[in-house]
């Protein structure tokens, strides 16, 4: 009786270990069902607000003859948005499982943080031009040299973004 009492007992314990042993809840979950989670969550609404985005920067542009009024909808609406959707990502940085998401969304973070960054150079540069200006020509060689800093920085949104896209390519391959 002693014995069947002993056996039942670890029969018991190998179920129970058993049953709580499951991927999900160890962290571990596959790398395709982790991509389509973070395809849904994370991809999916970062482009949607990428969209908007763009749509704000048109607006922006479009305002630049009222250089005070463009100066205060850069920092009140675009700068915000784009700080909110990089925060989006940091978010889910910290759910993340397997590597290669990880270092996926590290590449649409920095891409993100590049991002904000022009678009807070792009404000002062913009705050800079608002009448009246006292020094002209020290305006204009201030805003040519942020522009030249603009353009150096949009190569790496360029190649941030490019390195992103071929990574999420890569992995919806597999």
């Amino acid at each position: 009786m002693k014995q069947y009492y002993i056996h039942s007992i670890l029969a018991v314990l190998l179920v129970l270990s058993l049953a709580s042993y499951n991927p999900t809840t160890t962290g571990q979950i596959s790398l395709y069902n982790e991509f389509e989670e973070y395809r849904a969550e994370v991809i999916e609404p970062i482009n949607d607000r990428a969209i908007k985005t763009a749509e704000k920067g048109g607006r922006y542009t479009t305002m630049l003859e009222e250089t005070e009024e463009a100066f205060h909808y850069i920092n009140e609406e675009l700068i915000p948005y784009a700080a909110e959707t990089r925060d989006l990502a940091l978010e889910a940085q910290d759910r993340l499982v397997n590597p290669e998401i990880q270092e996926l969304n590290e590449i649409l973070i920095e891409n993100l943080e590049l991002t904000l960054e022009s678009f807070t150079m792009t404000a002062s540069m913009t705050e800079m031009n608002i009448p009246p200006i006292e020094d002209e020509k020290a305006v204009y060689e201030k805003t040519e040299k942020i522009y030249a800093e603009l353009m150096e920085l949009q190569e790496e949104i360029d190649r941030t973004s490019a390195e992103y896209e071929k990574r999420v390519e890569e992995l919806a391959a597999n």
